[in-house]
């Protein structure tokens, strides 16, 4: 059987040239690595290949090849629709990688559909708020949110922003 499901894959790539057909078919018959390896060499969309990846269990792969391509978002949303304890997890390396290159508010935001990480966004939170401007107002709201006992902190630091603001703009 396994021979079998090899040449059916064979002839949807290389003869039909119906490569994403092929790598389904791979990925239902639970030759992951395989599925994964067509996808990248096919050059298929940069989310499938990530996906394909991660399903086969090569993290580390999937995450090199979504920091190279930038298709975290599509690969996450891939997983969505089948693989939803597959997508968290890929959504919360794609928050982590975002935080460790500094993005702090895009990692809160990766990371805030999943409302039971919401808390490992914390730390992220309040570095994109030293930030200012913009971002520390949206990141403000997001804190209020998550902890809303800290009301009246970010009620200081918005009156703070605010102020600064209107400094700003006399100076202009």
């Amino acid at each position: 059987e396994r021979g079998e499901i090899e040449k059916a894959a064979f002839v949807l790539a290389e003869l039909l040239n119906a490569n994403e057909e092929a790598v389904s078919f791979l990925e239902r018959h639970g030759r992951l690595k395989l599925a994964a390896e067509i996808a990248e060499a096919r050059k298929l969309a940069p989310g499938l290949v990530v996906r394909q990846w991660f399903l086969a269990g090569d993290h580390q792969r999937a995450v090199r090849f979504a920091r190279m391509t930038g298709a975290f978002g599509d690969a996450v949303v891939r997983l969505e629709r089948s693989h939803a304890e597959a997508a968290r997890s890929l959504r919360l390396l794609w928050a982590s990688s975002l935080a460790d290159s500094g993005s702090y508010a895009a990692a809160v935001d990766t990371v805030w559909p999943i409302v039971e990480a919401r808390g490992l966004g914390l730390a992220w939170l309040e570095r994109a708020i030293m930030v200012g401007g913009p971002t520390a107002a949206r990141m403000l709201v997001k804190k209020v949110r998550l902890a809303p006992e800290c009301f009246d902190e970010v009620l200081l630091a918005v009156e703070a922003q605010l102020d600064q603001d209107d400094a700003g703009a006399a100076l202009a």
